[in-house]
């Protein structure tokens, strides 16, 4: 799925669900229940270690959710999983992977940004729900919101920058403009779904 590249420093979800990949409690090789022991390494010696944040381990069924920070990614490109050492401490390094320039990133299992920057956030959501790399949150189109505190955010378009969100809108929301990311749509910047008029609409 990769295209193009090399890309620098690009971090790699890598979704997967293995038997091997269960503790060994549960009849796999992993030997942390917590899947303290798995790290990623771009050669099969596991020397050249690469940066990951695991998102989501389940060592009853195997499954494992992780980023990992690729510093040259293309096509051909390889990694290397290991696990089933004696290892007592987590391997992951999340603020790493987030290194390149990322400011804020919110995967929306939980209420906390993974760069490990000094931001704020103040989480007003309710339902959590499956989504299709690991654990999301509906919002009612109303009162729901993920207010965002960091200097840097603030002003991310007066040098050139960029903000992703990945959703699946289910109506136009408040009073027809569904926010995505809003700082002040009157002066500010915005990215959402607004309903200009009957058949109309734009992102």
């Amino acid at each position: 799925q990769v295209t193009g590249g090399p890309h620098v420093d690009f971090p790699v979800l890598v979704k997967t669900t293995q038997g091997f990949l269960r503790d060994r409690g549960n009849g796999g090789e992993v030997t942390n229940a917590d899947g303290f022991d798995i790290y990623f390494s771009a050669d099969q010696a596991g020397t050249l270690r690469l940066a990951h944040e695991v998102e989501r381990y389940d060592a009853q069924i195997g499954e494992l959710i992780a980023w990992v920070k690729v510093p040259s990614l293309t096509a051909a490109t390889v990694l290397y999983l290991h696990y089933g050492s004696d290892l007592a401490e987590s391997q992951e390094d999340r603020a790493a992977v987030w290194s390149a320039g990322y400011v804020v990133v919110l995967h929306l299992d939980d209420a906390s940004d993974a760069t490990g920057n000094a931001t704020t956030i103040d989480s007003q959501t309710i339902e959590e729900l499956d989504t299709p790399i690991d654990r999301g949150q509906r919002f009612d189109g109303t009162t729901d919101r993920i207010i965002v505190g960091s200097p840097t955010i603030h002003n991310i378009f007066a040098t050139g920058g960029t903000a992703q969100g990945w959703f699946f809108a289910t109506s136009y929301g408040e009073s027809g403009f569904g926010r995505i990311w809003d700082k002040g749509h009157t002066n500010g910047w915005s990215m959402a779904i607004h309903r200009l008029g009957l058949g109309e609409f734009a992102n």
